[in-house]
C-alpha cells in the first residue's frame, strides 16, 4: 500500500518539483512574471515526468511478469478506435459538467478571466497539440488507471479504487494552476471528477487503449488547441 501511494503522488511531486525548479530560474533571470513562466514552462517539463512515468510503469509490470506492450495493447485496433471515440464523448460531456460544478462550487460561478502577460511562442503551441497530448495520455492512464486502479480494487473495491485513484489524479493537476487558492480547488476538483469518470470507464471495457485514445482527443481539444491559437495570436 505505501508503494501505490507513492506512485500515486509521484507525478504530483515531479510536476510541483519542476515548477519550483523554473521559478526560482526565471526569478534570478529577472523575469516580471516568473509564477507565469513557469507554469508555462510546466508544459514542457510534462513531457520528461511523462517519459519517467512510462518507464516506472515498465520496470515495475516487467518485475510482476507483465508488459507495458501487453497493457497498452491496441489490437483489435478499429474496436478499439470505435470505444475511443465513445469514451471520449463520455468525457467530454463530464469534462464540461465537472468544470461548471467545480467553478461553481468555487468561484460561485464563472472564473475570473485575467489578461495573459506570457505569451508562448509557435515553437511551444506546435509542441503543445502534437507532442504533449500523445504522451500525457500514455503515461497517466498507463499509471493511474492500468497500474494503480487494479491494485487498489484489490485492496479497496472497486469503489474504494475509483475514487482513490480520483484523488491522486486531481492533486496532479494543482501543479498547472498555482496562481491562486482557488485556481488550484477548482482544477483539482475538476480532474477529480473527469478521473471518477476514467476509472469507471476503465471498469467497464476492461482495456487501456480506448481510454488512452480518448484522453488524447479530450487533450488535444482542451489544451493542445488552445495553446496553438494563444501562439499563433
Amino acid at each position: 500500500m505505501g508503494l501505490l501511494i507513492t506512485l500515486g503522488l509521484l507525478r504530483t511531486i515531479l510536476l510541483l518539483g519542476t515548477d519550483g525548479v523554473s521559478w526560482l530560474g526565471f526569478r534570478a533571470a529577472g523575469s516580471k512574471d516568473p509564477l507565469g513562466y513557469a507554469l508555462l514552462s510546466s508544459n514542457v517539463w510534462i513531457v520528461a515526468v511523462d517519459i519517467v512515468t512510462l518507464v516506472v510503469v515498465a520496470r515495475l509490470l516487467t518485475r510482476e511478469g507483465g508488459s507495458l506492450r501487453r497493457l497498452l495493447n491496441p489490437r483489435p485496433i478499429g474496436k478499439n478506435l470505435l470505444w475511443g471515440l465513445l469514451a471520449f464523448a463520455i468525457l467530454l460531456v463530464a469534462f464540461v459538467v465537472a468544470t461548471y460544478v467545480a467553478n461553481l462550487s468555487v468561484y460561485q460561478g464563472p472564473p475570473p478571466v485575467g489578461r495573459a502577460t506570457v505569451r508562448p511562442p509557435l515553437w511551444y503551441g506546435l509542441w503543445a497539440i502534437l507532442v504533449m497530448p500523445a504522451t500525457i495520455a500514455l503515461a497517466e492512464e498507463s499509471l493511474y488507471r492500468g497500474y494503480l486502479q487494479p491494485r487498489f480494487q484489490a485492496r479497496l473495491g472497486r469503489v474504494g479504487s475509483v475514487v482513490v485513484v480520483a484523488v491522486f489524479f486531481g492533486l496532479q493537476h494543482s501543479a498547472f494552476a498555482l496562481g491562486s487558492v482557488q485556481a488550484v480547488v477548482a482544477r483539482v476538483l475538476t480532474t477529480f471528477f473527469v478521473g471518477l469518470v476514467l476509472g469507471a470507464l476503465y471498469i467497464w471495457l476492461k482495456r487501456l487503449a480506448p481510454l488512452v485514445f480518448a484522453h488524447w482527443l479530450i487533450d488535444i481539444l482542451g489544451l493542445g488547441l488552445p495553446i496553438l491559437v494563444l501562439a499563433v495570436s
